[in-house]
């Protein structure tokens, strides 16, 4: 397999570890009801312009994204980086095959 096919491979997969992250978040503040369903859609919607701010590097995303949400929940979710971070853990606990693949970026050869 070339170096450009393997790279390609590796963006594929951190992109389905990056969905089903975020999925693992929504689904998370919506079950336990800390977010309404549309509150967790326009949580969404932050990590993904966060994710394309970023060019999809999960390192850079992560702390602007938390900061970013906390922002627009300031009033309703004061705890939301602590929610976030633990929530963060829990998917790295649960789902470590698809969490290391989170970090992955593109180096030049």
């Amino acid at each position: 397999m070339t170096y450009a096919e393997e790279a390609a491979i590796d963006f594929l997969n951190q992109r389905d570890a990056m969905r089903k992250f975020i999925r693992f978040v929504f689904r998370n503040t919506v079950d336990t009801k800390y977010f309404t369903e549309d509150e967790a859609v326009r949580m969404r919607d932050i990590w993904w312009k966060t994710d394309r701010d970023c060019k999809s590097n999960f390192t850079q995303t992560r702390p602007l994204f938390k900061n970013r949400t906390i922002t627009e929940f300031a009033k309703s979710h004061k705890d939301f980086g602590a929610r976030f971070e633990k929530l963060t853990g829990d998917y790295y606990y649960y789902h470590y095959s698809s969490a290391e693949k989170l970090n992955w970026t593109l180096k030049a050869e």
